[in-house]
């Protein structure tokens, strides 16, 4: 093969995978070809795989394949080797190139300058014509190059001139210069060929003569060069040796390895140790060879069926959660650019790329995993190979602790055959079928007929073979079972092969019943599969007997249920109970039974459900008798008689209500005791505690939110809207009850805790807004106490109003009867109330006219009021509703005011003004400014709704102004003079903010806002996003941050302009607008973007 070894110019682009050969894909951009430059042969190559960079010998094929040969030197995730470096693993995105590289260029001079260099005949070819040659190239070195001989001094060379040896050098010259002629030179060691002599003499003829003989004339044979098993075959026919042969038959293909190592994708080769740490503010994760199997340190794993070296100096930071609610972590190893990178997730493991998991983890705070450790640490040590036992073994060793699992076929079957006065034959015999273990297994039949059946926990002897039931009569305690009901547990040995048996399980006991028997009521079926056949055996029926004693011994199979695929007891030794759950029952075979008579039974019939429906019965939480007419409920026929009589108790005689007499419809009425006998009246007004809601400080008119009410102001006299979530703080939905509230009704709101917070208001409208209620009120009145405060327990409270509806059936009192009780009925038209003895008055029946004969008027009786022509207004005592002895005494002249004042009592008339216990009395004449009258509201207005000038003030309505120029007047009291006043103005369409003197001297207008939305200070511009940009006159410090110094000019720019016409020779390291994410790379583009970055973009 041709050496090569170098070329210029040569550099590939190659998708490879892993440390192989190198496929070439074709020349890089003003490159050339592996092909182009050299032939087939040994090459210096250099390869560039992202940041992995590789130098050695390698053998070119003449096409595209470079197969690497002597690795000189690597830099693998950074990291420099020329001691013992490896082929780096490419990734698909690798440059190859030809290069003389370090190790290559020292070997050169190395072999140029070392003279003692010794070639072996491997090293050096010399073919027979080269020696023949070989007199012609010494005999003349007039023109050859030597340079390279040892101490040789030439001067300018002369036809005919010999090199002669002085001791010291050779130097040139001619024979005659030198003193010599050939017969001067003697024949023998030293002698001087010339051409002639040489042709004359004979043997040098012959010998060349003999040289170029190739018929073997000395008939040397193989055996006397050394030779003796060399034959004549060419180098690509020559067989391999029988011990080479034999070593390459123990390799595996490649192709198949790449196929099998895929079952190990993502597997370590060995045991890993997971750490998880914290500083306290960092939580991190790594992972290292463990120290079972020579850690820690780096370790291999597969990933797409390549092999990577983790480099376990890595850690990747995990999220932390809290204490009380940690963040579950997903820790792996994933391939990025060629290197194995631990990384995380708190999603999951990734989806969409080859992953090695680590492990995952429960992180709670950083101090947390600090001080006690991550709650949890579950390492996936997927490894290929352990200390002693591979991944492969220990799934092998997790899947042979598991319950074999029934997969198809099984069962047993029961033949029982009576004997007429001898013990009937009981055989029980299994089916075949199909069980998993680790592989699937053929389970055979198997029982009594076949003989490979044993009772493994038979009382007497364990493992009893048995060929009839027979003799199974004796629990697994030791009692008898004759004349009883029981059950057997049968369940199989699946060996494989055909081989295994049918085992049998005694119970720990046995039932009087054939239903007790039937359902296990004791719990004595044993359903234990013992430890040692873990993985082998599974459960096939649970088999129940009758034993009666009469005709020998009678045998009845009561059921065979089947276990197929159900999950047994694991224990060592046995036991009994519990390995099958029987949740669900037919409602035909479900009983209560009573503890001291089991006839005595409960059963339950569902049949009345509808189809695939569940009904759910719900216990209360107290005792409950069910003895009908005495118990804590009515009997069915007891319910049915109350419910047919109160159907409709607005027309029937309730008879089966006591005390109760109805006469006529009841609208809108509630029945009421009188003392003797439940009668219908109207409802008076009531108040209803609706519960408690958070009370909420928002003012809007929205939801409040779940369980909150709110106001629609801080201040709550001041609100006129309450807003209220239809669930309470309890979680009860009161919107039917909150749907009653209505104009009328008065809400009381109240602290929970302070009924010192509280308020009362007048409903006047109301909204359902669907979750949640809007109820327009007017302010009533409150408690002394403050505000409610957000969050605080509120309790709704609503009071209806007073009026209410009655029948307009006079008539219908008559059925009440002639006693003396307060039954009324409220007239609807009318208003008249009436007793069934006379009517009653009330105050829109009294009056002239009405008939109303009093015992007393004014509170006296006829011997204390004056009954004669003069008129009298007596004074009482509004307390205790007696006459104080002081009249008003009119006498026959009602207006004569002289009569008036003088029969006025002591305290009378002062200067024409009236007096009552020393208080003037207010009217039209006398009130008024200066009149001292203090009232409690002004034409029906509260002193708390007026603005005052004396204090703070609050409006919630709007305050209007009118005049031409009117004025807002603010005067900071506390201020020097002529630096008193604010004056807020509307002047001539403008609203200004203005400075006054305190003798109202205009200053200066500070602030003005103009119709069309102009803002000026002191007749200066205020500057906005409206009425900037061009044109706008606005003068700016700054512009995006920026000083003018640090823009350009126009003239600058005009000159920047002429300098980038051409930038086609010229260097772009000056330009300032070059904008750029990445390095350039050769064929990449400058693009001017006139856009918002104005830049040019690579």
């Amino acid at each position: 093969m041709a050496k090569n070894y170098v070329g210029d110019w040569v550099q590939e682009s190659t998708t490879t995978l892993g440390t192989g050969a190198i496929v070439l894909n074709g020349a890089t951009e003003n490159n050339v070809a592996f092909s182009d430059a050299i032939s087939a042969g040994n090459v210096y190559y250099s390869i560039v795989d992202g940041a992995n960079k590789e130098n050695g010998l390698g053998s070119f094929d003449g096409a595209n394949t470079v197969t690497r040969s002597i690795i000189y030197s690597t830099v693998l995730n950074g990291v420099y080797n020329d001691i013992n470096p490896t082929t780096i693993p490419l990734t698909g995105l690798g440059v190859c190139s030809v290069t003389l590289n370090a190790k290559a260029f020292r070997d050169f001079i190395d072999h140029t300058l070392d003279t003692s260099i010794h070639y072996t005949q491997n090293e050096i070819t010399i073919d027979a014509n080269q020696i023949i040659n070989m007199p012609d190239y010494l005999l003349d070195i007039t023109n050859e190059n030597i340079d390279d001989l040892k101490d040789v001094v030439i001067t300018t060379p002369a036809n005919n001139e010999v090199l002669l040896w002085d001791g010291v050098n050779w130097s040139n010259g001619s024979v005659t210069t030198l003193g010599l002629t050939t017969t001067d030179v003697a024949e023998g060691t030293n002698l001087y060929y010339t051409e002639a002599r040489v042709s004359a003499n004979v043997d040098v003829a012959n010998n060349t003569a003999h040289g170029l003989l190739t018929n073997n004339p000395h008939s040397v044979t193989q055996t006397q060069v050394g030779l003796p098993n060399v034959d004549n075959t060419s180098d690509l026919d020559k067989p391999i040796s029988n011990n080479t042969q034999a070593a390459l038959d123990l390799k595996t293909d490649d192709t198949q390895y790449r196929r099998t190592i895929r079952f190990m994708n993502s597997s370590t080769y060995d045991s890993t140790s997971v750490t998880i740490a914290s500083d306290g503010v960092n939580v991190t994760a790594s992972v290292s060879l463990s120290d079972s199997v020579g850690g820690p340190g780096d370790f291999d794993l597969v990933l797409l069926g390549q092999d990577f070296t983790y480099n376990a100096s890595q850690s990747v930071a995990l999220t932390p959660g809290t204490d009380t609610n940690p963040v579950y972590n997903y820790v792996y190893i994933v391939d990025v650019l060629g290197t194995a990178t631990i990384q995380s997730s708190t999603t999951d493991f990734p989806n969409d790329e080859a992953y090695s998991p680590v492990c995952t983890a429960v992180i709670q705070s950083a101090f947390g995993v600090q001080t006690n450790g991550a709650y949890k640490k579950h390492s996936w040590t997927d490894h290929i190979a352990g200390q002693y036992n591979g991944h492969l073994a220990h799934l092998n060793n997790w899947t042979r602790h598991q319950n074999a699992t029934w997969i198809s076929g099984g069962g047993a079957t029961v033949n029982i055959i009576t004997n007429g006065g001898a013990p009937d034959d009981v055989a029980v015999d299994t089916l075949s079928a199909q069980v998993l273990q680790l592989h699937e297994q053929y389970y055979a039949p198997h029982g009594t007929s076949q003989g490979n059946a044993f009772a493994i926990n038979d009382f007497t002897t364990p493992y009893l073979p048995v060929t009839d039931f027979n003799q199974l009569l004796t629990d697994s305690l030791g009692n008898s079972m004759s004349g009883t009901r029981f059950n057997f547990v049968i369940w199989g040995i699946a060996n494989g092969d055909n081989e295994g048996s049918m085992m049998i399980n005694a119970p720990s006991g046995s039932e009087v019943k054939d239903d007790d028997a039937i359902i296990d009521l004791g719990g004595y079926a044993d359903y234990t599969i013992p430890r040692e056949y873990q993985g082998v055996g599974f459960l096939i029926a649970r088999i129940t007997f009758r034993h009666q004693t009469n005709n020998g011994g009678t045998w009845t199979l009561l059921q065979n249920q089947s276990l197929l695929g159900n999950v047994p007891n694991v224990s060592a030794g046995g036991g009994s109970g519990g390995g099958i759950f029987v949740t669900e029952f037919l409602d035909s075979d479900f009983r209560i039974q009573n503890t001291a008579d089991v006839t005595k039974q409960l059963a339950y019939d569902i049949s009345a459900v509808s189809t695939s429906t569940i009904r759910t019965i719900t216990a209360a939480d107290v005792d409950i008798n069910m003895t009908p007419g005495t118990g804590s409920y009515a009997s069915n026929a007891q319910g049915l008689l109350a419910d047919s009589a109160l159907q409709d108790i607005t027309n029937e005689p309730l008879g089966e209500l006591v005390d109760v007499s109805v006469g006529g419809a009841l609208t809108d009425q509630i029945l009421s005791y009188n003392g003797s006998i439940w009668v219908p009246v109207n409802p008076p007004a009531s108040a209803s505690g609706y519960g408690d809601w958070d009370f909420d400080n928002g003012t809007a008119t929205i939801d409040p939110g779940n369980q909150r009410l709110a106001l629609n102001n801080a201040v709550k006299n001041l609100a006129t809207e309450i807003n209220i979530n239809n669930t309470n703080s309890a979680g009860t939905d009161m919107a039917t009850l909150l749907s009653l509230v209505g104009p009328g009704d008065a809400i009381y709101l109240q602290d929970q805790n302070d009924s010192s917070v509280a308020v009362v208001y007048d409903t006047t409208s109301s909204t359902d807004n669907g979750g949640w209620f809007t109820f327009g009120v007017t302010f009533k009145s409150e408690a002394a106490g403050g505000q409610f405060s957000n969050n605080q327990a509120v309790s709704f409270v609503r009071e209806t109003s007073s009026s209410g509806s009655g029948v307009s059936d006079h008539t219908a009192l008559t059925s009440i009867g002639i006693n003396t009780h307060d039954q009324i009925d409220s007239h609807i038209n009318d208003s008249t109330i009436h007793f069934p003895i006379g009517d009653t008055w009330n105050p829109t029946n009294d009056g002239s006219g009405s008939g109303l004969d009093a015992d007393l008027l004014d509170v006296m009786d006829t011997s204390t009021a004056q009954t004669s022509a003069v008129a009298y207004i007596p004074f009482v005592d509004s307390s205790a509703k007696t006459d104080i002895g002081r009249y008003l005494d009119f006498h026959n002249t009602l207006n004569s005011a002289v009569d008036f004042n003088t029969q006025l009592s002591t305290n009378g008339v002062d200067d024409g003004e009236l007096f009552i216990n020393g208080f003037k009395v207010w009217h039209s004449g006398n009130d008024g400014s200066g009149s001292g009258l203090d009232a409690d509201t002004l034409t029906g207005v509260s002193s708390s709704q007026f603005l005052r000038n004396d204090q703070n003030s609050t409006t919630t309505g709007t305050l209007t102004i009118n005049s031409n120029a009117p004025v807002l007047t603010l005067n900071e009291a506390d201020q020097g003079t002529n630096a008193k006043q604010w004056w807020i103005t509307s002047n001539g369409g403008l609203l200004q903010i203005q400075t006054r003197t305190d003798v109202g001297a205009h200053t200066a207008t500070m602030f003005e806002i103009s119709r069309s939305g102009d803002i000026s200070t002191q007749a200066n511009t205020i500057w906005h996003a409206g009425n900037d940009g061009s044109g706008s006159g606005l003068d700016a410090d700054l512009l995006d941050g920026i000083d003018s110094t640090g823009f350009a000019t126009s003239t600058q720019g005009g000159l920047a302009d002429s300098a980038l016409q051409d930038i086609t020779n010229e260097s772009i390291k000056e330009l300032n607008d070059v904008f750029s994410t990445m390095t350039p790379n050769e064929g990449d583009v400058l693009t001017y973007i006139r856009s918002n970055c104005a830049k040019y973009i690579i």
